[in-house]
């Protein structure tokens, strides 16, 4: 498209100071070499202040990933009315690391019983929390966690490592809460996708989940209304109905080849920027709020959790709070993704359910930080 036009096509990015996070020279670089107009911005621990108008606009919890795609949506805002994104194209083309681990997966299940079940979980437990981008201590955890489950089930909980699976979520909630959920069974509903007849191979298997299920209802979900909020509006081509089902007929190898994810996008970009960039891992678009956490953040996450209104309400269990709380804090284990998504829940409850006015709730989080 950028060699097609005939003026220059504006790209937009933002990253962090943290280099194990930050891909701003790489996406510049490419930009560069494709003949566009780079713009970027550099994400602080000063995020928090945008919480809340997240979460406001979105009209429920989310993850970090949203503050991402408001604050690129708000800088691209500034130059254009209407962008294009990649969303889908890791789950069309193969682009996830999960995808490669479900192998790796395996064979650490061939190891001796014993090896597995008893002196390797010891030993993983014992690794420090590096809070590093994908750390190894998060790395051998998953896998370890992987091993002991198959099929959809293990994809399901691959997809929800982070965040709070069957067994945490009863320790997360009081029995009383647990029992008046509707769905509170996630695993059954990936279960449904990923058994379908649509797909035989495990790979495919893989991405038709995620496509009926990360995609339509978070990313583009996400997207949409994160860009909106900012009066931008966003297409994302790698949906087009076309594209997908181009993509569903391709064969595995063409998305994942030799153990390098979306191979058959990497080498159409191999025409267009330099090979080097290519050949660079799949990194995610996140911050390093597992850190920030623990520094800039720490007295917002501490404060509003030890003072939960869902504790209050008789919806969590306060001990389960403090524990990943404290771990987290002492480096014992990332919880940043858990800690956040409880975070933003108890901002949505102070906006929707007790229709405390936007501003004040900023206002109130800034203090918090601060404090």
């Amino acid at each position: 498209m950028a060699r097609e036009s005939p003026k220059s096509v504006p790209v937009f990015s933002i990253g962090v100071s943290e280099s194990d996070y930050d891909e701003l020279p790489m996406a510049q670089v490419a930009a560069e070499a494709a003949g566009m107009t780079f713009h970027s911005k550099r994400v602080t621990p000063e995020i928090a202040d945008l919480l809340p108008t997240m979460v406001y606009h979105l009209g429920e919890p989310a993850d970090a990933y949203g503050v991402g795609i408001y604050l690129v949506s708000k800088l691209a805002a500034e130059h254009v009315k209407v962008v294009l994104s990649g969303d889908g194209g890791d789950e069309s083309f193969g682009g996830y690391d999960r995808y490669l681990g479900q192998s790796l997966v395996d064979l650490y299940c061939s190891l001796p019983t014993v090896l597995r079940r008893h002196v390797l979980p010891a030993i993983i437990n014992r690794i420090p929390e590096s809070f590093r981008y994908k750390s190894i201590a998060q790395r051998l955890s998953w896998m370890q966690t992987m091993s002991q489950h198959s099929g959809a089930e293990r994809y399901a909980r691959a997809l929800g490592f982070l965040r709070f699976m069957p067994e945490e979520k009863e320790q997360l909630f009081t029995s009383q809460a647990m029992d008046a959920l509707d769905d509170a069974d996630s695993i059954a509903r990936m279960q449904t996708y990923f058994d379908a007849e649509n797909a035989n191979e495990l790979t495919d298997r893989m991405l038709y989940t995620d496509l009926m299920t990360r995609v339509s209802d978070h990313n583009l979900v996400m997207s949409d209304r994160m860009s909106m909020a900012c009066s931008l509006e966003v297409r994302s081509p790698f949906v087009d109905p076309q594209v997908i089902e181009f993509a569903a007929r391709l064969p595995t190898n063409m998305k994942i080849h030799h153990r390098q994810l979306k191979y058959l996008l990497r080498k159409v970009a191999a025409r267009y920027i330099p090979a080097e960039l290519v050949k660079l891992p799949k990194q995610g678009f996140g911050f390093p709020v597992g850190r920030w956490m623990r520094s800039d953040l720490k007295n917002l996450v501490v404060g509003r959790l030890a003072t939960s209104r869902f504790v209050d309400a008789g919806i969590f269990r306060a001990d389960y709070l403090q524990r990943i709380v404290d771990e987290h804090m002492n480096g014992k284990r990332d919880h940043s993704y858990r800690l956040w998504l409880l975070l933003s829940l108890e901002i949505w409850h102070d906006i929707y359910l007790e229709q405390i006015p936007v501003g004040a709730v900023i206002s109130e989080t800034r203090k918090q930080v601060r404090a």
